[in-house]
């Protein structure tokens, strides 16, 4: 079986060049060729960027057509890049004979020496058809320095300093069957909910969670980046302008979740102030109409023109 590793990228070549070599050291480990395993970095790179022979890479646009605020950082519009890599594979731009995984990775990720060892097994079973598989159940986070000198995951994962650690559930790098046919909704701009939207759909479930992790031969899971089971090494950093908790996951959320919002549009900031006050319990959005985007609007808004 074929398989094809989807890693979205925009000005964090640092990190990707550790993700690329930690990626490589697997491939090399498990004796994996072209006809095995390919990689396709999506979005932005550096000319001088020193690609490895495993690798292609297609550019695409990291932010989506809108109309910013003053000096606003426009978001990462991660979902344009998924859904560009996914169509260039299923187009047959790669060696791709309709019969892969697909694993999203992010560029931040470092992936263990077995990953394809424990990993790669052969075809999907008919049971598999409509599910997903998360790469980690956990997520660790190093430092950038250790990442960067580093020669592979410690023998004692447990005993590996680190920052912090989150469960791997609702994580956006996963694998799942090529021919699923689901496409990324690039309405998602920014940072969260994309993957779980995805990963919903994915599972045919109205439900928050999705089943995992795909069956390969009726007796055993598929786990990715064993050592131990379900872990994941990242690197940590600070959230780049675009991508953090700001406007762009709260409209990510609503959009997500469906929720019915009231925007009261203001001409002046006096008004504005004082509808704030007496609609302050009510949930009501208060803005200026000149800051209001109706880029941004979600078919569950309710848009008041409030002129007085």
């Amino acid at each position: 079986m074929h398989h094809i590793i989807i890693i979205p990228h925009a000005n964090r070549e640092d990190h990707l060049r550790i993700c690329l070599r930690f990626l490589g050291r697997a491939i090399d480990k498990a004796k994996l060729t072209s006809e095995d395993i390919e990689v396709l970095i999506v979005g932005t790179l550096a000319d001088d960027f020193d690609l490895p022979s495993f690798c292609q890479f297609i550019s695409t646009k990291t932010t989506p057509p809108l109309n910013l605020r003053n000096n606003e950082h426009p978001p990462f519009w991660k979902t344009n890049l998924l859904a560009t890599g996914r169509d260039y594979v299923l187009r047959g731009e790669m060696t791709f004979n309709g019969n892969a995984w697909l694993t999203y990775l992010d560029a931040d990720m470092l992936a263990h020496e077995d990953f394809f060892v424990d990993g790669f097994r052969g075809d999907c079973d008919e049971q598999a058809v409509e599910r997903a598989a998360h790469i980690g159940r956990r997520i660790r986070f190093v430092n950038y320095n250790w990442a960067e000198n580093a020669d592979g995951y410690p023998a004692d994962y447990e005993s590996l300093p680190a920052d912090y650690e989150v469960p791997g559930v609702g994580n956006s790098c996963f694998s799942c069957p090529a021919h699923l046919g689901l496409e990324w909704d690039t309405r998602y701009w920014g940072r969260g909910f994309h993957d779980l939207d995805y990963l919903r759909r994915v599972s045919g479930s109205d439900s928050l969670k999705y089943r995992e992790p795909i069956v390969l031969d009726r007796r055993e899971p598929i786990v990715f980046l064993t050592k131990p089971p379900g872990a994941l090494l990242a690197i940590k950093h600070d959230l780049t302008p675009g991508f953090t908790n700001d406007r762009w996951a709260d409209r990510n959320k609503r959009f997500y979740y469906g929720t019915r919002t009231v925007w009261a549009l203001f001409d002046n900031v006096s008004d504005r102030e004082k509808a704030k006050q007496l609609l302050r319990s009510s949930g009501t959005r208060c803005l200026l109409k000149e800051d209001y985007d109706f880029q941004e609007r979600l078919s569950s808004d309710i848009v008041l023109d409030c002129t007085l």
